[in-house]
């Protein structure tokens, strides 16, 4: 099997299946700001690595700007440039084309000098400046790319885009190896997000679709849509493990479904993160490392309500069987989440799994992906790490309500588990239910639950009242 080139951008080459061929032109087009001369610097950069010299054609941009905008991320252009590793030429596209066509010139001799193996130019829009005729300038392109191949160079060329959404398919896309679009795209929650498709990939596959993009310190990082992994419906393990909340094992005859998932649903201030954070400690006791994924609450206020409950959460976090995973529901990227998540899953060799709550991340979304496909993802990844998950979600009407969420999202889990607040005898009471549980016989009775000390502890059972699920129970006559 042909070997392949890194790019050098984290998740990139996973789309591409490994990278790109040897001596490939790969055009990666974008909109203003999407990352394209970013992404081809960082190419540079892994051919660096590779003992790879690079070469890079400017067009527009000065060598001293780009030695600055390089240095924002950690990579010393001009320290390559004197250990003979990189050659910087700022030229017109004329210029460029009549070096590289001539025997001797510029190209030849850049490669013969330095060794190069890499070429960034940018970017191949300067060419309308020779001509702004469609056929002598697809022949222009079609010169330049036979021209450098015969040189031996693998090529990165940006090309820029005047709009996100295209009338037609620019011709620089028929003749390149492997096409990569960047866009640059405003939410439903008015905050731009970054997106990377690769349109094309000759001779070899690639993933399909848009993935998430993040500019960040040390360059591009690029994450992966999660793949459809065997599904919400899969069956779960035979096994039942403690739930850690005193009661409610007996209703579920041994436990929760290992190596399945279960919502947790009830308005706030309803004991669904303490169920959760039992859920984990339980876990923890038993040895099995467990992760807990929060968005609105900090690490330190979930450790201060665990203690309040007298669940010592901080001291499994301490000694390392509890990772928790803190992440601001305002201007996440879902992807990122799932590339990050599915990295410390296995690192840790987590068993346990809670998501405090769908709720926040649903903040997240901004328009741009379904809350349903998000949850299908998340059980799917548990699964496929064979951890045992948690997720809760908020309810917003405190007495009675008409549907667990509004997504639908009970035929993507294996239990639900409801808890709300109920008016009985001039006074606000708790019930706690087990709507649904694939795979165990679940007591379907409606029971009183308390929180305390040692969180949540489920009671007795609802004797002669009728009401409790609208929130208004009353004795039955």
């Amino acid at each position: 099997m042909e070997a392949l080139l890194s790019t050098g951008v984290p998740g990139l080459d996973d789309l591409l299946t490994g990278g790109v061929r040897t001596g490939s032109a790969l055009l990666v087009e974008g909109v203003p700001g999407a990352g394209k001369t970013t992404l081809g610097m960082q190419f540079l950069q892994a051919g660096f690595a590779a003992d790879e010299p690079g070469l890079i054609i400017t067009f527009e941009e000065f060598p001293q700007q780009l030695y600055q905008d390089a240095l924002s991320f950690g990579w010393d252009l001009r320290a390559r440039e004197e250990e003979g590793q990189l050659r910087v030429v700022c030229t017109s596209p004329q210029v460029f084309l009549d070096q590289l066509s001539e025997v001797g010139g510029l190209i030849d001799t850049v490669v013969a000098e330095i060794g190069a193996k890499r070429l960034l130019l940018d970017s191949v829009s300067h060419f309308s400046q020779v001509t702004g005729e469609p056929t002598p300038l697809r022949a222009l392109v079609y010169s330049m790319l036979n021209g450098l191949k015969r040189a031996g160079l693998t090529s990165f060329i940006t090309k820029e885009l005047d709009s996100a959404l295209l009338d037609q398919v620019p011709f620089e896309e028929y003749l390149s190896d492997v096409v990569v679009r960047l866009t640059y795209e405003m939410g439903g929650d008015m905050r731009r997000r970054r997106y990377v498709e690769v349109v094309k990939a000759r001779g070899t596959d690639h993933a399909t679709g848009k993935h998430a993009l993040r500019i960040t310190d040390h360059g591009v990082v690029v994450y992966p849509r999660p793949t459809p992994g065997p599904g919400p419906r899969a069956a779960v393990g035979p096994s039942a493990i403690p739930s850690g909340v005193a009661g409610l094992d007996e209703m579920l005859g041994g436990g929760l479904p290992q190596g399945g998932s279960t919502l947790v649903a009830g308005s706030a201030g309803v004991g669904k993160t303490t169920l959760a954070l039992q859920f984990l400690v339980a876990g923890a006791e038993r040895g099995e490392p467990g992760m807990l994924v929060c968005f609105e609450e900090s690490p330190e206020r979930l450790q201060r309500l665990a203690a309040t409950n007298e669940i010592p959460l901080e001291r499994y976090v301490s000694a390392g069987l509890i990772e928790i995973m803190h992440r601001s529901p305002v201007g996440l990227l879902p992807e990122e989440l799932f590339y990050d998540l599915r990295q410390h899953l296995a690192e840790q060799s987590a068993q346990r799994l809670v998501v405090d709550s769908l709720t926040d991340l649903e903040m997240s979304l901004g328009g741009h992906l379904d809350l349903r496909e998000l949850v299908y993802d998340l059980v799917g990844l548990a699964r496929e790490a064979g951890v045992t998950s948690v997720l809760t979600t908020e309810i917003p009407e405190l007495f009675g309500q008409n549907c667990i969420t509004g997504h639908h999202l009970s035929v993507m889990v294996d239990g639900i588990i409801l808890l709300k607040y109920l008016e009985m005898d001039s006074e606000i009471q708790r019930a706690l239910s087990v709507l649904k549980m694939r795979g165990c016989r679940h007591d379907q009775t409606i029971r009183r639950y308390e929180l305390g000390e040692r969180g949540l502890r489920v009671l007795e059972r609802f004797e002669g009242t009728e009401g409790v699920m609208i929130g208004q129970g009353h004795r039955a006559r």
